[in-house]
């Protein structure tokens, strides 16, 4: 069954929807016919006016902010968690170890890895126990260790690695209960959101996508997959990335 665009009634949970992937991801469903729902939350307020969507404010960083903000949310067929950090205002990729800091550790990873944890902890509750459901956390292929020749960025790598292994082991347990639903950590390409854009100056402009095209993509990706992909990192064209 292609959860995406067969399920009928689909209510959708977005968890960043305030980003520019989660933004995008919330408009695109809003448009299908068979959608029911879509939740947002966010620690910044989403600027979407439609009847069908409802927003919650969310401190992913913080339990009792997850546990407050959806104490309310109804279970849902399709959650994506598009929430990371890769930079800010007092925080960069590291080049070489000498610009490793325990501060801006512990900022990749509370963003990247603990909240999304805990967010998996709590969401997975929500997840409709009598139909096949999706549980998608955006991580990224930088975060393969298999796959890195280049090093740097030891703050993001790692803590998407970390990610992958959450995803990994919570997939494993979240099937052993109900075996028609799919945990995957997914690798959305290089989208031109304030995340990635001071780092594309010199990237191939063909293979950059707009958060518009990353959504459609990513949900169309979706309807190919299912149990048999469970705690694996998929990459935006449905293949397999390898840990």
């Amino acid at each position: 069954m292609k959860i995406v665009s067969e399920t009928d009634q689909l209510h959708a949970i977005i968890v960043g929807s305030s980003g520019g992937i989660g933004k995008a991801l919330c408009e695109y469903l809003l448009q299908l016919s068979n959608v029911n729902k879509v939740t947002g939350l966010s620690r910044s307020p989403t600027d979407i006016n439609h009847e069908k969507f409802i927003s919650h404010h969310i401190d992913i960083t913080n339990e009792e902010s997850i546990i407050e903000s959806i104490a309310s949310v109804e279970e849902a067929q399709l959650i994506i968690i598009a929430t990371g950090v890769l930079h800010d205002d007092e925080m960069m990729p590291e080049k070489s170890l000498g610009n490793l800091s325990a501060a801006n550790l512990h900022r990749a990873f509370d963003v990247n890895t603990i909240g999304p944890a805990l967010l998996i902890k709590h969401l997975s509750k929500k997840m409709s126990p009598q139909q096949p459901s999706f549980l998608v956390a955006l991580s990224a292929k930088v975060g393969s260790i298999s796959d890195n020749l280049l090093g740097g960025w030891y703050g993001y790598r790692s803590s998407k690695a970390a990610l992958n292994m959450i995803i990994k082991t919570a997939s494993i347990e979240i099937q052993r209960f109900h075996p028609t639903h799919t945990v995957i950590a997914f690798h959305p390409g290089t989208v031109t959101t304030n995340l990635s854009n001071p780092f594309t100056t010199n990237y191939p402009k063909e293979k950059l996508i707009d958060p518009d095209g990353a959504a459609e993509r990513l949900l169309n990706t979706l309807d190919m997959l299912g149990p048999a992909n469970n705690g694996q990192l998929i990459n935006w064209d449905g293949t397999r990335i390898s840990f």
